[in-house]
């Protein structure tokens, strides 16, 4: 293994550390989702959400795809995994 592996104390303020990050990273990656449908809507292009998309831990990527289809003028291309705009769309990043 290329870590440590933690015990005790060292375990537990990890943990507490670990939650103050996650918090922290959720808010960014909301904040950068936003502004990239942000984007969307201002220019009907989806490059930043598209290299959003491409640069988010594959965890991830898939409660970004459900927001954005959700919340954006966007479709999902499974094969290309990519955004395209959709003009039809709906924006709603008021909610």
């Amino acid at each position: 293994m290329s870590f440590k592996i933690l015990k005790g104390a060292a375990l537990k303020n990890a943990i507490a550390g670990y939650g103050k990050k996650v918090a922290s990273f959720s808010q960014h990656t909301h904040q950068l989702a936003y502004s990239a449908l942000q984007h969307v809507d201002d220019h009907s292009c989806t490059s930043h959400l598209n290299a959003l998309y491409a640069s988010t831990p594959t965890n991830y990527r898939g409660a970004i795809r459900v927001w954005a289809l959700a919340f954006g003028k966007v479709k999902f291309d499974a094969k290309t995994l990519e955004f395209t705009y959709n003009k039809k769309g709906v924006s709603d990043l008021e909610s």
